[in-house]
């Protein structure tokens, strides 16, 4: 629906809701939190779903005069280790990849004001994390 779904009225238009995002997140940081594996087959699927679309609205969401979302930086860039590390989903490890070089294009942008993002990125080891993946 998020990439193919598309309304003249934006009214109607739930990709522009600017809680749909947030929404995501949440539901992504409690199924992790919940103690169920990473690792299992079908909740990996999910996660990796859930990924997808918060990059996909990661896009429409960004401001030049705001950066990237706050709860993004809050909430969803300190959840990219663990989907990383603790995940043997190949699918789910390629989601995190490809939305955080969403979120990395994007911070490129504007790269004085996203300053936190990149040093959050280097605190949490997410690119060692990355090269032990691909290496």
């Amino acid at each position: 629906m998020l990439t193919n779904g598309k309304s003249d009225d934006p009214n109607q238009d739930i990709t522009k809701s600017s809680s749909l995002p947030t929404l995501l997140i949440q539901m992504l940081k409690n199924l992790i939190k919940s103690g169920e594996s990473i690792k299992q087959s079908g909740l990996a699927d999910i996660l990796s779903d859930l990924v997808k679309n918060i990059a996909l609205l990661g896009k429409t969401s960004f401001n030049k005069q705001i950066g990237i979302e706050p709860i993004v930086l809050k909430i969803f860039v300190p959840l990219l280790p663990l989907l990383f590390k603790e995940s043997s989903s190949p699918a789910l490890q390629l989601a995190a990849m490809k939305a955080l070089g969403v979120f990395s294009s994007q911070a490129s942008i504007i790269p004085i004001r996203m300053q936190n993002f990149y040093k959050d990125l280097v605190e949490q080891r997410i690119i060692h994390d990355i090269c032990t993946i691909v290496s």
